[in-house]
């Protein structure tokens, strides 16, 4: 099957609200162009797992999973900044899954891999730990994350996942929309928190509903300012990786929004 455009769309700061206050994911590299002007990304940019459930959504629109989903694996490659145009490629589909590709000017800023299948079974041992729910970005030291656990209440407003997203809602089930924005809320204002970058996960449909997203950092590199966190709850069980992001600069200089080949370039992602 010859890659196709399947979508595309443009992210506008209406929709950076919107998601911010389903996910509760508001970490100032998103909503604040202030904040985000002496960060890496110098522009605000868009909530990585926004982009992701834009993406299953429009699959699944188009290629309605018959055996629902099974597994999903997403590398977010480079930053998409708020105001770019993106475009969804549908790369390979058959009956075994998908590959789906986020463009911004020709340019991969996502690669999602989609396994078809029935959930598996749920961990015999859950991740538990205490509720965290901060209000504003939690800014750890590298030490303060090793080792860290805990759970990530569902977000309120779940309704509004599913009628954002009605056939990613079909396929997977309200619960993992929501797990999917308690991700985001966990990289974004948990762990690694206020200096995060989202880099991939890679998650499996399990029975197991559970209400809270449990989790737990498995592994970390303070050389690579590298954070491995193992997830389960809301319907997933896996592992995402994280990355620590420098600390903000006082003389970076402002990025015009109109300069999107320079924004396009960057390599890495807080999504």
């Amino acid at each position: 099957m010859p890659s196709r455009i399947i979508a595309d769309r443009l992210f506008g700061s209406a929709d950076q609200e919107w998601f911010a206050s389903v996910s509760g994911d508001r970490n100032p590299m998103h909503m604040d162009a202030l904040a985000a002007r002496r960060t890496m990304a110098g522009f605000p940019v868009v909530h990585g797992v926004h982009t992701l459930l834009w993406a299953l959504d429009n699959l699944c629109r188009q290629q309605p999973p018959s055996q629902g989903i099974a597994g999903v694996k997403a590398d977010f490659e480079r930053m998409v900044y708020v105001g770019d145009h993106a475009s969804l490629v549908l790369v390979r589909a058959d009956g075994a899954g998908a590959r789906l590709e986020a463009t911004v000017n020709g340019i991969t800023v996502m690669g999602v891999d989609v396994a078809y299948g029935s959930p598996g079974e749920a961990a015999d041992t859950p991740i538990v730990g205490p509720v965290l729910q901060p209000a504003r970005p939690l800014d750890l030291t590298f030490d303060q994350m090793t080792g860290i656990s805990g759970t990530i209440p569902p977000p309120a407003a779940v309704r509004s996942l599913t009628d954002r997203f009605p056939f990613a809602d079909r396929a997977m089930g309200a619960a993992r929309l929501a797990g999917l924005a308690c991700s985001s809320f966990l990289v974004g204002m948990v762990c690694p928190g206020l200096h995060s970058i989202y880099r991939n996960l890679n998650l499996a449909t399990v029975a197991g509903l559970s209400d809270t997203f449990g989790f737990r950092v498995k592994y970390s590199d303070d050389d690579y300012k590298l954070v491995r966190i193992a997830v389960s709850g809301a319907g997933w069980a896996g592992s995402i990786d994280t990355f620590v992001r420098p600390s903000p600069c006082h003389t970076f200089a402002m990025v015009p929004s109109s300069s999107k080949l320079f924004r396009n370039g960057a390599t890495s992602s807080r999504m």
